[in-house]
């Protein structure tokens, strides 16, 4: 009889032991999904905010190619104008 009662108090430490390794590795997990749910958030916000951004590059881009079409009409016109012998780079100021 002594001898079922060691086997079965091994085996409810040992149950009780693993019961408790198992409980700190779910917990431990749980905070690693938590963890990981913050990053997707992370990310997903950088994602979005990247694409604000390369829709406002895009932008600035087409806007700054039209400057400088409208700039080089401008020099045009103004070089066929604007006789040379008369300029004088004073009157630029």
């Amino acid at each position: 009889m002594l001898r079922s009662v060691e086997v079965f108090y091994c085996y409810s430490i040992d149950t009780v032991v693993s019961s408790l390794l198992s409980l700190c590795v779910v917990s431990e997990f749980l905070e690693f999904v938590a963890s990981q749910e913050l990053c997707r958030k992370q990310w997903l916000n950088t994602e979005q905010q990247c694409a604000e951004l390369s829709a406002t590059y895009s932008e600035l881009q087409r806007d700054n190619e039209a400057l400088d079409t409208k700039l080089k009409h401008a020099r045009s016109v103004s070089l066929h104008d604007i006789p040379f012998e008369n300029f004088n780079i004073c009157d630029l100021k």
